[in-house]
């Protein structure tokens, strides 16, 4: 795994979640095109949109947290700058 990382063919979101690096960026764009449409997301609404479990879920709006796209409030998550 820290190979593929390191070749940029994985990425890691968070904790001990890694997904392929460009699926990642690919549900990075679902999830923040969502956020702006919406105005937030939960864990909840990120899951049923996404149709993946809570754990994915929950690592890819951390991993958004992180890298400063969205900030959390409580249990949502608000889109931090205007999509473009």
């Amino acid at each position: 795994l820290a190979r593929c990382v390191a070749a940029g063919r994985a990425a890691r979101a968070a904790g001990d979640v890694y997904f392929e690096a460009r699926e990642l960026e690919r549900l990075r764009t679902r999830a923040l095109a969502l956020a702006h449409e919406r105005g937030e997301l939960s864990i909840a609404s990120l899951r049923d949109a996404l149709g993946t479990s809570r754990k994915y879920a929950q690592a890819l709006l951390e991993h958004l947290d992180g890298e400063k796209l969205t900030i959390r409030h409580g249990d949502r998550h608000l889109p931090r700058r205007p999509p473009g």
